[in-house]
This record gives C-alpha cells, structure tokens and sequence, in this order.
C-alpha cells in the first residue's frame, strides 16, 4: 500500500478501521499541509529559570518569574519591572502603546517599558463643607471631588455630599483627600447650581491641597462631571480590549469599561453575566466569542457552553450558542482568518484575509470562531482530546506552515475515544 498523504492522529475509531494515512501514534514528528511528515525540529534551552505569562507586542515582551513581571531583552535576558501580590497566571492586551494586565488580585499597565496603575482609585467620600462668607444664592449645593492624572485621565467619585446655604454665603472644604497615586498631579472639585442635581467643575487645585474655598457668585459653571460611580477596573483572570472598551473576567463575570476610556468602570452597570465560569473570551471583528469551564461532561447540568455575542458594543450584543460544551481555560489564541480555509459552511463564502479568528482547545476537540459567528470544530471527527483543568495555546508559522499548539494541565479520560 502507498500512502501519499497523511492525515494525522486518529484515536476515534480502532486502528482496523483506519483509513490510509490515519496514525495510531506520532512521536516527534510534524505533518505539513501536504500531508507530508517531517521530524520535528530540536530545541535550545535559553534559561532554566521557570517563567510563565509571556506576552509580547510591537514595543515590549513580558513574562512572569515567580511573582515579579519581568521585560524579556533581546539576549533573553530579563528585567524586573513590578513585584506582584500573588504568581498566578497573567492576561493581557494592548492598545495603542499601552498593554493593560492583570492576574486576578494585581491590575496595571505598562506605557512602553513603565509599569504603572490602571486606573485612579476614587476618593473616600467627599471632603468636609462648611458655610463662609461669600455671594453664593441661597440653596442645596450638590459637591464632589475627583483626582486628576498628568497625563489628563480623571477618576471616579462616589456619591455627591450635599450643604443648605442662606443668601450671601460661601463655602470652605476642608480634609480634602490626598491620593497616594504619584501619577496624580491635581484633583478637581464640582458643585452643582443652587437646588440643581447636575454638578459641574468649579476648582481644579493641586493634590496636595487639603482646603479649598469657593464663594464667588459668579457660578460659571460649565463642564459637567461625567465619572460619577465609576472606578478603576477589578481585578481579573482575563483582559481584552474590544471596539474601545476594556473587558476584564472574573469568574462568571466580564465586566466593561466605558467605551473610548479603558480606564473607569462600572460595576453596577457595566458587566455581563454567563452560566458558570468563563474559560473563553476573545474578540472579532463584530462580535465576541464566550465559553465556560467544562469538567463535568455533556449528561451534568453544569456542562458548559460557547456563545458568540454579535454587536460592537459590550452592553448591546445578541446571543447564540454555538456548541453546547465549553472551552479548556487558557487555551483561546486571536489570529488571522486566512490561516485556515477560507469557507466556513457548506453555504458560507470566502472570508477576506487579514479578518481575525479565535481559535482555542476543548474536550471536543480544537474550534475555531470567524467573524458573523461562524465556527467548526477542527478535529473532532479524528481525535478525542482529554478534559483539562487549564492548558495554554499558541498559533506559530513554522516550516511554510501554520501551526496552533496547546498543551493541557491536570488532564483526565479522553472524552470520546473509541
């Protein structure tokens, strides 16, 4: 028998029922998209040092030793740039020439090599207001203080305070909080008109200025506070950025930010909610693909799911599942499109190249999701993957060909296997 093309490992049916070019076992060895096997090239061990978390974009490479987060030279030495709480796994994502992070307990960022906070923490309540002689109109005069960053990004503030004047008064606020944030420069207080519920900006004075007095009659007041209730982000176990908004996962929870300000977060409005933990989150062009974590297996109640969420904002997506299992934490990759065969259905057309893909690892098998929620799962019909507590994925060019390699973690029964 002459076989001209493999197809790869088969472990769905016994090998007397193999077609040709099914493989029973494959050791070291790499299958192009031919069909021909190659050996698999060797490896060079440039450090012993346990790391894990590597992310890399056009201006830095990261990873994580331990609990520090490190730079990775270009000799593959590495630079500490901040001590984490804790040494979990690290998610990432970047816009423009900031990548944002978190581990799950730490939040930050990283401006070029510089590590920074995400997000300014709010003040604690408001500062104390006293009556003093002014020309300020008789009335209940709403107030609120935000800190301000140099580079002009403004936190949040929690609920106004509140102070009945009689005619001809001012006001003085003193025990003005003093953020602790170097990168705070000024903060800004707001004062609605008399008996209004709108509050605008009234002073803006340095952070370290703990009284500030406002009596003019004058009331220009025009700017309006726009980040009431909202706050720095929470800390999480995944972070995407998607149509100028900044997700962060935790748990059974994706929680946004305010669109074209990854930096404020409301927690009271501003999230999305799924049936069990969330394994998956990655991002397309129009849409969102969402799993969750898979243990039990299709007959348990808490099997997972995969959705894709189509629209262009967080708070306005339609939902469709699209496989009645989950994903294996860890694994999810964004690509490219063209990396795979361009038709995605028996009906569908061809995908334009340079459009993203998400592609990620599951007890069935390993999917790929195109934009317009199209999906396939790419090997189920030859291989059984086990079920995994967590694993991690990567899509490489290697060779004249594409490659995605996962490797699992705490990995169980194959689910399927003849």
């Amino acid at each position: 028998m002459e076989i001209k093309k493999w197809r790869g490992l088969r472990n769905t049916t016994s090998p007397e029922r193999f077609r040709p070019g099914d493989m029973a076992t494959a050791l070291d060895v790499e299958i192009d998209d031919t069909g021909r096997v190659l050996s698999r090239r060797g490896m060079t061990l440039l450090s012993a040092t346990p790391a894990h978390s590597l992310y890399a974009n056009a201006t830095v490479a990261v990873l994580v030793e331990g609990s520090t987060l490190k730079a990775l030279e270009a000799d593959f030495s590495r630079t500490p740039l901040r001590t984490l709480s804790t040494s979990a796994p690290v998610s990432y994502d970047t816009l423009q020439d900031t990548v944002y992070f978190s581990n799950g307990v730490d939040t930050g960022r990283l401006v070029g090599r510089t590590p920074l906070q995400w997000g300014v923490t709010v003040p604690v309540g408001q500062p104390v207001a006293t009556p003093i002689v002014g020309s300020l109109p008789a009335g209940r005069y709403m107030y609120a203080l935000t800190f301000l960053r140099a580079d002009g990004h403004e936190s949040g503030t929690g609920i106004a305070g509140a102070i009945d004047l009689p005619a001809g008064s001012g006001i003085m606020f003193t025990s003005a909080e003093v953020s602790t944030n170097p990168e705070v420069s000024d903060k800004i207080l707001y004062l609605s008109s008399p008996n209004g519920e709108v509050l605008f900006r009234a002073r803006t004075v340095p952070n370290g200025q703990t009284t500030i007095s406002y009596a003019s009659g004058a009331l220009d007041l025009t700017l309006p506070l726009t980040t009431q209730h909202a706050g720095p982000p929470p800390p999480g176990t995944t972070v995407r950025v998607f149509n100028g908004h900044a997700c962060v996962v935790s748990g059974d929870t994706v929680w946004f930010s305010d669109a074209y300000n990854l930096e404020l977060f409301r927690l009271d409005t501003q999230f999305l909610r799924f049936p069990g933990q969330v394994a998956l989150f990655e991002c397309v062009n129009d849409g969102l693909y969402v799993a969750t974590t898979d243990l039990a297996g299709d007959d348990a109640e808490t099997g997972g799911g995969t959705w894709y969420l189509a629209g262009s904002r967080p708070d306005q997506e339609k939902s469709t599942q699209v496989f009645d299992y989950g994903a294996i934490p860890g694994t999810g990759v964004r690509t490219l499109a063209s990396y795979f065969d361009t038709k995605t259905s028996d009906e569908g057309g061809a995908i334009e190249p340079g459009t993203p893909a998400v592609v990620w690892a599951s007890r069935h098998g390993v999917c790929v999701g195109f934009d317009g929620g199209q999906v396939r799962n790419l090997t189920e019909a030859m291989y059984s993957f086990s079920i995994a507590q967590r694993g991690a994925g990567v899509v490489r060019q290697a060779r004249g060909f594409m490659q995605y390699l996962s490797v699992l973690r705490g990995s169980g029964a194959v689910n399927n296997a003849a």
